[in-house]
Parts: C-alpha cells; sequence; structure tokens
C-alpha cells in the first residue's frame, strides 16, 4: 500500500498528515511554542515529596511542577533516599495538558541519552533543559518515518530543506522527498481536508447508516454507538473499526469507555470485540483492551503521552460546545496572511480580526509565530482587532 507524509508548514506550527491509498490514518500537530514535549530531558529539583500518592513534585521550568510516580523515580525502591531540593535528570513522558501537570521519569542508567545528559547537567543549576527541542518538522518527521513511508509532500521551501537534511543523516533508506508548489492548499489538494475538519466534531457518520459520538470528559472519553436502521451486529463491527480509528487520529488517552449497541448474543458480542482488537492493532500506542463490562460497556485504556487533538486546539465557550481557542484562531490567520503574501509579493498587509484572535497575536505564543510569518516576508504584518467580526472570522487586506 502507498503510505504518503503530507507536511503543512506554517507560522508556528506543522501539520503532518499520514495517508495510505488517499485515506487519512494518521495526524499530529507540532507547535514551535509548545513547551514540555514528550521525550525531553531535564534537569529537575524536587520541590515536594507526596507520599500519600506515592509521587514527587519536580521544578522542570515549566508553568507548574511535573509528576514523577514513585514508579518512575525507581521501580524498586520508590521515593526512598529522595529528598526535596534533590536534583534528578528525567525525561518527560507525559505532555502538560491543562488540567495535568507533565508526567516525569528518572532517565535510566541503561538510556544511551544518558551520558550526555549527565555531561550537559554538570554546568547547570535546575530545573534546565538538556536536550535541544526538535523542530516542529523534525519532530513532524521522527513522529512518522518507521510507519513505512513511500513519499513525503511538503509545503514550505525552508521546511523542505530542513527535511532533507534530516533526512540525509539518517542510516537507512528515506521516503522520496518533494517539495509541493500548487495553488490549492496541501490538504485540499490531498483530498484530507474534510477527513481532518471531521475529527473536530463530536458525531460522526457510519456507511451503514449508524453514528458515532464521540465525547472527552475529565474522567474517560466515551463513545457510543447508534445503529440508526442498521442490524446491530453489522452497525457494531463497522462501528469497531471507525471507532478504533478515531482513538488513533483523535489521539484519545486514558480510559475509554465504548457503549455499542445492545446484543444479547455472546457469540456477536465475540465478533465484535475480536473485530476491535484487530482494529486496534495497527495503534503504535499502548493499548490495553480489558473486554465487555457487566453494563455491556467495552473498556480500555491508551496510553496518554501527548495532549489530545481537542485539547490542543479547542476549549470550552461559556455556556455552550468546544469552539477553537484563539491561538488556534490566530494560526489559521497567520496561514492565510502567509499565502496571500505570496499570491501578492510586495504587497504591505494588514490582519483584521476579532480583538481575542488579536490578543492572542500579540502573546507570547502568538508573537512568535507572527515574527516567523515577518521574517519570511521580510516586512511586518499590521494588525486590527475589530470587534464586529466574528470570533472565527478574519480579514486580510492591503495596509
Amino acid at each position: 500500500m502507498s503510505r504518503t507524509l503530507f507536511l503543512r508548514v506554517s507560522p508556528g506550527e506543522v501539520w503532518a498528515a499520514l495517508a495510505e491509498e488517499g485515506a487519512l490514518e494518521g495526524l499530529r500537530i507540532l507547535r514551535s511554542f509548545a513547551a514540555g514535549e514528550a521525550g525531553g530531558i531535564y534537569l529537575g529539583r524536587v520541590v515536594a515529596l507526596r507520599p500519600e500518592l506515592p509521587a514527587a513534585l519536580i521544578e522542570i521550568g515549566l508553568d507548574r511542577p511535573g509528576f514523577l510516580d514513585a514508579r518512575d523515580a525507581d521501580p524498586r525502591r520508590g521515593l526512598s533516599g529522595l529528598t526535596e531540593g534533590a536534583a534528578l535528570i528525567l525525561e518527560l513522558i507525559k505532555e502538560p495538558r491543562a488540567d495535568k501537570a507533565a508526567g516525569l521519569r528518572v532517565l535510566r542508567a541503561n538510556d544511551p541519552r544518558r551520558g550526555a545528559a549527565e555531561a550537559a547537567a554538570r554546568s547547570l543549576s535546575p530545573p534546565a533543559r538538556l536536550d535541544a527541542p526538535l523542530s516542529p518538522v523534525v519532530a513532524a518527521l521522527r513522529a512518522f518515518l518507521g510507519l513505512g513511508l513511500d513519499r513525503i509532500l511538503i509545503d514550505d521551501r525552508a521546511g523542505f530543506a530542513e527535511a532533507r537534511a534530516c533526512l540525509a543523516a539518517r542510516a537507512e533508506p528515506s521516503p522520496r522527498l518533494e517539495l509541493y508548489s500548487g495553488s490549492e492548499p496541501l490538504f485540499e489538494e490531498a483530498g484530507l481536508a474534510g477527513a481532518i475538519d471531521a475529527l473536530l466534531q463530536p458525531q460522526l457518520a457510519l456507511a451503514c447508516g449508524g453514528t458515532l459520538h464521540i465525547e472527552a470528559t475529565h474522567a474517560a472519553s466515551l463513545i457510543d454507538v447508534d445503529s440508526g436502521k442498521a442490524p446491530a451486529l453489522a452497525a457494531n463491527l463497522e462501528a469497531a473499526r471507525e471507532a478504533a480509528r478515531q482513538i488513533r487520529l483523535r489521539n484519545l488517552g486514558g480510559p475509554i469507555v465504548i457503549d455499542f449497541v445492545g446484543m444479547r448474543n455472546a457469540a456477536n458480542r465475540a465478533k465484535v470485540l475480536s473485530a476491535f482488537k484487530d482494529a486496534l492493532a495497527a495503534d503504535p500506542e499502548k493499548i490495553d483492551l480489558l473486554g465487555w463490562t457487566r453494563l455491556g460497556h467495552v473498556e480500555l485504556t491508551r496510553r496518554r503521552r501527548e495532549a489530545s487533538l481537542a485539547e490542543v486546539l479547542l476549549e470550552p465557550a461559556p455556556g455552550g460546545p468546544l469552539r477553537k481557542t484563539a491561538i488556534t484562531l490566530a494560526l489559521e490567520a497567520l496561514r492565510a496572511a502567509a499565502r496571500e503574501a505570496r499570491a501578492h509579493p510586495g504587497r504591505a498587509l494588514m490582519l483584521a480580526a476579532h480583538p481575542a484572535v488579536i490578543a492572542a497575536l500579540t502573546s507570547a505564543e502568538g508573537q512568535g509565530a507572527r515574527a516567523m510569518l515577518e521574517a519570511s516576508l521580510g516586512r511586518p504584518l499590521a494588525l486590527a482587532a475589530e470587534a464586529r467580526l466574528p470570533r472565527e472570522a478574519f480579514d486580510i487586506r492591503a495596509a
């Protein structure tokens, strides 16, 4: 099967979409301003011991201390020997989320990165980052290169050069790298835009006429199957395959509960569970499939290393459903401004948007992304806050 990785590069972020025979099979969003990405190595300081958990809180330089479970401190000794103020070399294994601290693990003595980390730590005081963060382009490549790619298509010249250098440094044969220069946006040209947009919706139509309803709560992610007019077994078999795919694409983690259409026949329940297990086999993350509960649900846990797609892009609207965050809208506006600048080189541009979006562009996160665009244009991008514009709308005009 043909596997292509599409890299859409824009100021402040890279969207990486994996397609197999034209169908979306993987998605990652990597932002240049993201702090505390999984795999990073830190010199941390113990700020509190919580033996009742048991765990330790570790300052590593993020907005709040990271969480070190006793089992990740030392599988045998736990927190024994740790004292407040002690310095530790740690790997970040779970990225921080809106309501959760970063998850940490003491870097093992047999880890090949240990020697370099110890050398770097000698000249630093905690908290400090000991390794260089990966650029979004390189991080995207590393996330997908082991998945049997045939081709990589990227829509940015600077990103193309970076990707070429990354591939040249590999000992293994690399997939074909191409620069996309079409007039249509990359994901639209590849036929992936609709499938990507659908990942942000709480409902997904099934071919059989049924529907998947997907909702993330603080306790767990819930997936409900509505069969429509389809027979229960047929709807559940299709839902099992699609639920596994949606879990992977939406990057749902932690406890997940699926409410399939009720079936009394034990053989049919076994068929659905088997189909679901087979579909989950394509997921690179660690999954524990717990099986049917007494209430007739299927339960599983999926290792959570990164924020889900919804957590990256969305936030609760006041008194309403989820909506795109202001920084997500700001980056969309910068991407549109970059396209307009390519279409009209030399023209000075003004970006008019809702005040919340303009505020995001002047925040620490947005300023870096805007500076990237202005550096590529060789001129500033004027901003105008216009309350008349809807929150998700913007206008790009001559300055």
